[in-house]
């Protein structure tokens, strides 16, 4: 059993509770509590970050900034000739259909938010395939991609994990893809609430997402769990 299935059985299991951890049910309460109350809050904290990302990326294609080391090995794709993408592309459009396939139109999102986020256009391409294949509407796919891509900057996490992330949480709660960002925003409140990273959270939510969902913990009730969870391992372990 893995660590993010223990902290889900710690959850949901009183019998299972140990003496030593019985403030665990305490805890997971009061940040789930805490966390329903906040999540609304990050919403405008995850939109300034998008707004300051688009800023920077339009300064820095004003000053010609593009040659500086760390950020040209991020924006790579920003100087792929544009008939690149469109044949990465082709991938992609063999899943929509006839009507729903605009390479032309895909291409000048893809490039457009490599300019507003350090991601490649390869990088968002598969990214782009990987939201489409888990049956996000071709409607909603690229606000979900802007989502995911700035996510993962702010993160510090891969764009696939994030996107792996987001999806496989919306679809173990029913939810639709236009509460990507409320999820999004929970996930960042779970890290400052608990003793974990985006990218660890990322990683594990796969995994407990549907066994949360499956005994009736709500959303908000799995990230207080893993965010109290986290907290009291790291108090457990630490020396």
């Amino acid at each position: 059993m893995n660590l993010a299935e223990a902290i889900v059985t710690i959850s949901t299991d009183e019998r299972q509770l140990k003496k030593g951890l019985a403030r665990a049910e305490k805890d997971t309460n009061r940040s789930a509590y805490k966390m329903s109350r906040s999540f609304d809050m990050v919403s405008t904290k995850l939109s300034t970050i998008g707004n300051q990302l688009t800023n920077i990326g339009k300064s820095m294609t004003l000053k010609g900034a593009l040659g500086l080391g760390a950020v040209a090995a991020g924006m790579t794709g920003i100087l792929k000739p544009a008939a690149n993408l469109e044949e990465s592309l082709l991938n992609v459009s063999t899943l929509f259909s006839d009507t729903e396939a605009d390479i032309g139109g895909f291409t000048k999102e893809i490039l457009n938010l490599s300019r507003v986020v350090p991601k490649n256009t390869k990088t968002l391409t598969e990214a782009l395939f990987q939201i489409k294949s888990a049956g996000i509407e071709a409607e909603n796919m690229f606000g979900f991609l802007k989502v995911a891509a700035v996510s993962a900057t702010a993160g510090v996490n891969d764009v696939e994990s994030t996107v792996r992330a987001l999806t496989k949480t919306l679809e173990g709660y029913g939810l639709e893809s236009t509460d990507v960002l409320k999820v999004s925003n929970k996930m960042f409140k779970t890290v400052e609430k608990g003793q974990t990273t985006f990218a660890e959270l990322a990683e594990s939510l796969p995994t407990i997402t549907a066994a949360s969902a499956n005994v009736g913990l709500s959303i908000d009730e799995m990230m207080g769990a893993f965010a109290a969870g986290t907290k009291i391992l790291v108090s457990i372990l630490s020396p």
